[in-house]
């Protein structure tokens, strides 16, 4: 399992890149969320999303053999900077529109998880 461990990580953060790219795609939702970001249920969505993704950056990262901070920026990185190219995606969409407000709650989601693992991982070295 060790040895496919960056395949399996790597293939999930793709699969997420879809999910995300799909949602995207999507011209209206059932539930208004083309309300520039500022709708609770578009900010969790956004938020979410970009947590799980940079989440799976990170780990695939590190499975692969980044030290710890250049898995956990780079995590971080990969997840914004897709997050500006959602949204410049999102301006060719009919019915969609990019707004800077939802690329902050995707860069937010990212740096929750980035917050967390530097937390996680300044403790274990005081615990050494």
């Amino acid at each position: 399992m060790v040895k496919y461990k960056p395949i399996i990580l790597w293939g999930a953060a793709i699969i997420w890149l879809g999910l995300i790219f799909y949602l995207s795609s999507i011209p209206s939702f059932p539930v208004d969320l083309t309300d520039g970001g500022y709708g609770f249920v578009s900010s969790v969505m956004h938020i979410f999303l970009y947590f799980i993704l940079a989440w799976l950056f990170i780990a695939a990262l590190q499975s692969s053999g980044a030290k710890p901070g250049y898995a956990f920026f780079g995590g971080f990185a990969l997840a914004v900077i897709y997050g500006i190219t959602d949204e410049w995606h999102q301006s060719f969409v009919v019915g969609r529109e990019a707004h800077l407000s939802d690329w902050l709650l995707d860069a937010a989601g990212a740096y929750l998880i980035l917050s967390f693992y530097t937390f996680r991982y300044q403790q274990k070295k005081k615990i050494r």
